[in-house]
This record gives structure tokens, C-alpha cells and sequence, in this order.
């Protein structure tokens, strides 16, 4: 019960994160009449994110149609956040890079005829996410044992 009570925890802070980082597109476009776009520093605050990961990830085509001022500043769109709101929870559950890199081409290709293959990668990660789990909740439970045996009364 107290293991299901932890994941509930994490799913309703992941979804307030998201909700979060949905609000704050909202609001910081409000009243604008042309399309709103972000610098890379505001959407790194929103996200928690470093300016070198959105970089990074910008590099390694993790971030698609991102575009770019005449100078050569990053430009995020909204959807560019939403994005990224998105793929940060598999970045922040561990998920390799180079899976990310695989699921944004296949997206980018057609979610129809991609569909399987993106489900085999997500699916595998769910597999190591939950083998994951499951060395945590024995990690807690020889903890809770060491403390009950060994009181410090």
C-alpha cells in the first residue's frame, strides 16, 4: 500500500509538473496576437533544465522544428515546450538518450506507420522502470528491517 501511495505521489507531481509547464505557456502568451516564442533561458527555468541540456538536446534532434532568429538564437514555440514537457519525463525517468533520439525520429515520421516501433521502446524502458521499482521497494524493506532490529533506544 505505502509503495502504491509513493508512485501516486510521483504520478501527481509529475502531472502538476506538466500542468505547470502547460499554465506558464498559457499565461506568458496571453494577449499576444502573434505566435509566442521563448528564449532558450526562459523555457530552462521553466523546465529545470540547464541551458547546455536544451543545447544538447537541440544538437541531437531531440527537439524538432526548433527554429532560429537571423542571428542564431533559439526560438521555442509553444509546441517546442509542450514537447520537451513531454520528453522530460522520460529523460528524468533514465531513459537513454539515444532512445529518445530513436522515438523523436519515428514520431517525426508518422505516428501510424511508427506506431509499433515506438511502443517497443517505450515498452522496454516501462520493463526497466519497473525491474527498477522492484530493487527499491527490497532496498526499503532491508531497510526498515535493519532500523526495527537495530533500535536506537
Amino acid at each position: 500500500m505505502s509503495q502504491y501511495l509513493f508512485l501516486k505521489k510521483d504520478k501527481i507531481r509529475l502531472l502538476s509538473s506538466q500542468l505547470d509547464s502547460l499554465y506558464w505557456l498559457l499565461v506568458s502568451s496571453e494577449g499576444s496576437s502573434s505566435m509566442t516564442t521563448y528564449t532558450t533561458k526562459q523555457v530552462a527555468d521553466r523546465l529545470n533544465m540547464s541551458v547546455s541540456q536544451l543545447q544538447y538536446y537541440d544538437q541531437l534532434g531531440i527537439i524538432p522544428d526548433l527554429q532560429r532568429t537571423a542571428n542564431g538564437y533559439r526560438q521555442f514555440t509553444a509546441a517546442n515546450v509542450t514537447w520537451l514537457t513531454q520528453v522530460k519525463v522520460f529523460i528524468d525517468s533514465g531513459m537513454p538518450l539515444k532512445d529518445i533520439q530513436r522515438l523523436t525520429t519515428l514520431v517525426l515520421a508518422g505516428k501510424r506507420q511508427t506506431a509499433a516501433q515506438q511502443n517497443a521502446i517505450i515498452a522496454d524502458h516501462l520493463a526497466h522502470l519497473k525491474h527498477r521499482q522492484a530493487e527499491t521497494a527490497a532496498q526499503i524493506t532491508f531497510i526498515e528491517n535493519f532500523l526495527a532490529e537495530h533500535p536506537t533506544d
